[in-house]
């Protein structure tokens, strides 16, 4: 039975963490790279997935989209694409009907 969507995502967010905790610490300044990224939705298909995920930042705050291919028991992440910071994934420009210039009206980047 294939792995859920949201526990590869949990432990791919765990790993990322322990990498972090290892190598940003050391080579990097401290508690630098420890923003918490969440998981803010899924898509489950049969042989794909899309994970939509938030990292909060204070006053601003980024998502992130990750598509999912399954292999195996599990999930391998093809692309990953981050919202765009311009038209906040409307894919329109801000107070306009017009296509975003940033995205080109797809609402993410990547």
């Amino acid at each position: 039975m294939r792995k859920s969507v949201e526990q590869f995502m949990q432990e791919f967010f765990d790993e990322r963490v322990r990498f972090n905790h290892k190598y940003y610490d050391v080579f990097l300044q401290p508690n630098k790279a420890k923003s918490a990224e969440r998981l803010e939705s899924t898509q489950a298909f049969e042989k794909s997935a899309i994970a939509t995920t938030r990292i909060d930042g204070g006053t601003h705050y980024i998502r992130r989209r990750y598509e999912l291919r399954a292999e195996g028991e599990s999930w391998i992440i093809e692309k990953t694409s981050y919202q765009c910071g311009r038209c906040r994934g409307t894919g329109k420009r801000p107070g306009s009907e017009e296509v975003c210039p940033k995205c080109h009206g797809e609402g993410w980047i990547g």
